[in-house]
């Protein structure tokens, strides 16, 4: 008997060899008991079919030689090398047209991980039409949300679904019962949008999670002030290297708009992203809340190239980031940033920038343009066109290591249409020896810093350009010694930097040192006093290169009279255990002798623990007495926590708040659950934003965020704003 059982799994896998090198028509049967009448086949019992294309199990098969057609009956289960798996009681497989009908079946694709569980199901090659079904990508059993359809169609070529008039199921219940209690408290209108939504006449959407052209998974939400917003990305791939996004969005309370998105891969090196918009406000929300423009639009460039001009001895890349737009709302209506807090930046910055790199050069080009988008014109705004520097690397002067030297130039033109400008260029020139003592124990270094500057300034008659010739001497003794212990490992650096600073021509008028108009401010010059800075630092490690305790203190003597008096003091120290840190960082100022600047960070992660606490201690000088106790002490604190709960569950909290104000600028409460088949993110956030008002207040909102997505259908989105005031 055991001999009939190897004898018959050898056929199977002899079988199935030689079925890899038939044409996909080409059919092996195996079961344990097969008829054969003319050209009819018939077999039952553990009944296998296998090809290049299909491998079908059933207790019952009839097979024509002359039609092609196979009839299944009784556990059919049918893999195809597609990926997609059938579950059927009885099916028909027309392996000439490959047309295949079927009742009672489970429809499963792997790739996507979706089930269509339908009464009756026909196919035409790649063309599945379904009837009376039910679409999930949860459990077969119970699954926590499903999608009953009339009528539907699954082209696995395209792998693409439709269905039609749908009905949105959570659990066994129809998602428009959670409806009716809100009937006597909900607009009509309103109503009848959440009734399409669960359930809609239509849905499509891939199961190919490739790159490939169609319909993007949509995006519906609702804000309390926006009504419904509907966002659905169109994608078009007519190439492997460029492809294009157009998304039209509408706002049903506030107005309408598109985005077209350009994406182009030149070379390997290469990528241009293009991206321009525009929303259409109703004339009933611009008078409601105060904005300035009836229609926000902008565009983005970007740009990025390497190694245009390389070879094997430099690097060089290309970097444009271009950007323009009407005022702040237009970033605050595009789909990216839906879900996110409105970005309170009101400049923005246009940059081109260009670097080529050797090992002796180095060469950095900017072109950087600014714009107040607050403003009503930029004529006050300043640019730099251009920034230009130029390196030398350190090398040898005398081909000798004995003295070293570098060049650096920097060239700014920094310039407004109303205002003084200026063109700015540095020269800085180091020269460096240094030797050892002591069997290298010490280290000597000495450097000749010269420094010139010039300043001309632009758009002015009314001030002399100015020219700054400075050297200055830097004289660094050092020690870094590290010893291993059993259990751990100490290193351990001391350095004592000497610097003085000689002025040899100052011609012109230049801010901080001839002249304190403020008109001059943006180009200021602070003239350094000679000083000595004491540094000692100490590492911990363990045996494995892990970090113990780190330590770093540092004083500064300055010379005032022709006496070193004590400067800051500044001590930062860090400690490490299992699973976290905890560090401070504190400035002492001798002169007022009171802490300064004080910080304390708490970092933890404990498998999926995180939490992170910074508070920070920050005192200013006071205007009119320029001293530190009669400045403001900003107090502030931040918290960022996050842990998952039962695999799925993921609770975050973060927060910033001022202890000076005694208020919070941010907070944010959060709860994920990531399920196989859906995922839900529910947030509520207090946040400070810029909005483009007329007057150009911040506004703070407190807003409740939802999103829960069917994977990998549809993703609905809420923003309800609880509350919004002017700050």
């Amino acid at each position: 008997m055991k001999l009939i059982k190897y004898i018959f799994v050898f056929l199977i896998f002899v079988s199935f060899l030689y079925a890899k090198n038939k044409s996909p028509q080409s059919l092996q049967i195996l079961a344990e008991h097969i008829t054969t009448n003319n050209q009819i086949i018939n077999a039952k019992d553990n009944v296998l079919v296998f090809s290049k294309e299909y491998y079908i199990s059933a207790n019952k098969i009839k097979f024509d030689k002359n039609t092609r057609v196979l009839e299944m009956f009784g556990n059919v289960n049918i893999s195809k090398s597609d990926g997609t798996v059938t579950l059927s009681e009885n099916a028909i497989l027309d392996l000439k047209n490959d047309l295949k009908t079927a009742n009672d079946i489970l429809l499963i694709d792997n790739k996507s991980n979706i089930w269509i569980n339908a009464k009756h199901i026909s196919k035409n090659k790649n063309k599945n039409i379904i009837n009376n079904a039910v679409i999930s990508s949860c459990d077969c059993i119970d699954p926590a949300w499903s999608i009953a359809f009339k009528k539907g169609e699954f082209d696995t070529k395209k792998q693409w679904i439709s269905s039609y008039k749908n009905t949105l199921y959570i659990k066994d219940i129809p998602a428009w019962y959670f409806l009716v209690p809100a009937i006597p408290f909900v607009a009509p209108e309103h109503l009848i949008l959440s009734y399409l939504l669960t359930n809609p006449p239509y849905i499509g959407f891939s199961t190919n999670k490739k790159r490939t052209t169609g319909l993007l998974k949509p995006l519906i939400a609702y804000s309390s002030i926006e009504d419904f917003s509907y966002y659905q990305p169109i994608y078009y791939a007519p190439a492997l290297n460029y492809d294009f996004e157009y998304i039209p969005k509408i706002f049903l309370n506030r107005g309408y708009g598109q985005e077209l998105k350009y994406r182009y891969v030149n070379t390997k090196n290469s990528k241009l992203t293009l991206s321009m918009g525009k929303f259409y406000e109703k004339d009933s929300y611009v008078k409601e809340y105060n904005l300035i423009n009836n229609n926000h639009y902008g565009w983005n460039l970007d740009y990025i190239h390497n190694n245009l001009f390389s070879s094997n001895k430099s690097t060089d890349g290309l970097l444009i980031s271009l950007q323009d737009m009407n005022d702040i709302e237009y970033k605050n209506t595009l789909y990216e940033n839906y879900d996110s807090a409105a970005s309170t930046t009101k400049i923005i910055e246009s940059k081109l920038k260009y670097y080529y790199n050797t090992d002796k050069l180095f060469t950095n080009i900017n072109l950087i343009k600014y714009k107040d988008i607050t403003l009503s014109n930029n004529d006050e705004v300043f640019q730099l066109m251009p920034q230009i520097q130029l390196h030398r690397y350190s090398g040898n002067i005398l081909n000798k290591n004995t003295i070293l030297s570098s060049l650096d130039i920097k060239f700014d033109s920094k310039d407004r249409k109303e205002g003084v400008g200026a063109n700015i260029t540095q020269v800085n020139i180091p020269f460096n020896i240094n030797s050892y003592f002591f069997d290298k124990y010490i280290s000597l270094d000495y450097t000749k810093n010269i420094n010139y500057r010039n300043i001309k300034y632009l758009n002015v008659n009314n001030y002399d350009d100015a020219n700054y010739l400075i050297h200055s001497d830097i004289i660094t003794l050092s020690t870094d010694l590290l010893k291993q212990y059993k259990s751990f490992i100490h290193n351990i650096n001391f350095s004592a930097i000497y610097k003085n600073q000689h002025e040899v021509y100052t011609k012109g008028d230049i801010n901080g040192l001839t002249t304190d108009d403020i008109n001059l401010k943006s180009f200021e010059i602070t003239e350094e006093q000679d000083n000595i800075n004491i540094s000692i630092s100490q590492n911990f490690f363990t045996n494995k290169k892990q970090d113990i305790f780190n330590h770093k203190i540092n004083q500064i003597l300055l010379k005032e009279n022709n006496t070193f008096i004590l400067g800051n003091l500044e001590n930062e120290i860090k400690l490490y255990f299992n699973n976290g840190s905890i560090s401070n960082r504190f400035i002492y100022n001798q002169k007022e002798n009171m802490i300064i600047n004080n910080a304390y960070t708490l970092s933890l992660k404990k498998d999926d623990l995180n939490l992170k606490i910074d508070y920070s201690s920050i005192i200013n000088k006071d205007e009119v007495t320029d001293l530190y106790s009669d400045g403001i002490n900003n107090k502030s604190v931040s918290l960022d926590l996050s842990d998952k709960i039962y695999k799925y569950y993921t609770l975050k909290y973060n927060e910033k708040y001022d202890i000076t104000r005694k208020i919070a600028t941010s907070k944010r409460y959060g709860l994920r659950i990531n399920k196989k088949c859906w995922d839900l993110d529910i947030s509520y956030a207090n946040n400070i934003i810029a909005t483009a008002t007329l007057n150009q207040k911040a506004i703070r909102q407190k807003i409740i965020y939802a999103s829960i997505t069917l994977k990998p259908i549809v993703t609905l989105e809420q923003k309800y704003i609880k509350d919004e005031r002017e700050e």
